[in-house]
């Protein structure tokens, strides 16, 4: 085993440790997983271990921490414990995009998930702030209907901040690229 492999090895048993201990049980032999004081509610904790399920190991442990901090401020604010509601806001925000489908099954049936609340985003009722040829239009059919309004407005902001003043089908492709799509 060369060096890589070695690397592949500690990460993987680190990332093991950290969700074992301290995510699943908080350092006790069973209980609500909490960074502080806010209870989490089982139906978000389970959410949350299936969310780590599928993140890539060598990101897991730093996207775990990050999940698990925003959604206990999220739950301080509204002075809450942490719900599955909240899980998957969360999720939704810090998801790249590429994961966001993945994801989405963990959250199936949640009331207020994008599933529910919409069937279908039809292409010309996209909330466009740039102008965007046809093509690039036409292109949006191969995104699933739940993701177009994110789709939109992502690939607006890559154009803006690369200085670009309409979206193209190449533009769009360029910010695929980018996301590793």
């Amino acid at each position: 085993m060369g060096f890589m492999g070695a690397k592949y090895l500690v990460q993987a048993i680190v990332n093991e440790v950290y969700m074992k201990i301290f995510l699943e049980t908080k350092g006790e032999i069973a209980g609500p997983i909490s960074y502080g004081d806010i209870p989490w509610d089982t139906a978000a904790q389970e959410a949350l271990m299936k969310v780590s399920e599928m993140i890539p190991h060598f990101i897991r442990t730093t996207a775990m921490k990050k999940l698990q901090q925003v959604a206990e401020q999220m739950a301080k604010e509204r002075n809450s414990s942490i719900t599955l509601a909240i899980m998957q806001e969360v999720a939704d925000k810090y998801t790249p995009t590429k994961f966001k489908a993945k994801f989405s099954s963990v959250f199936d049936g949640v009331e207020g998930s994008p599933a529910e609340e919409e069937e279908e985003a039809p292409i010309d009722q996209l909330p466009y702030v740039m102008e965007w040829e046809d093509t690039a239009k036409q292109a949006l059919e191969g995104v699933p209907s739940p993701f177009r309004v994110a789709a939109v407005s992502g690939t607006e902001e890559y154009a803006r901040n690369h200085g670009y003043i309409k979206i193209t089908k190449q533009v769009m492709e360029e910010f695929r690229k980018e996301l590793g799509m």
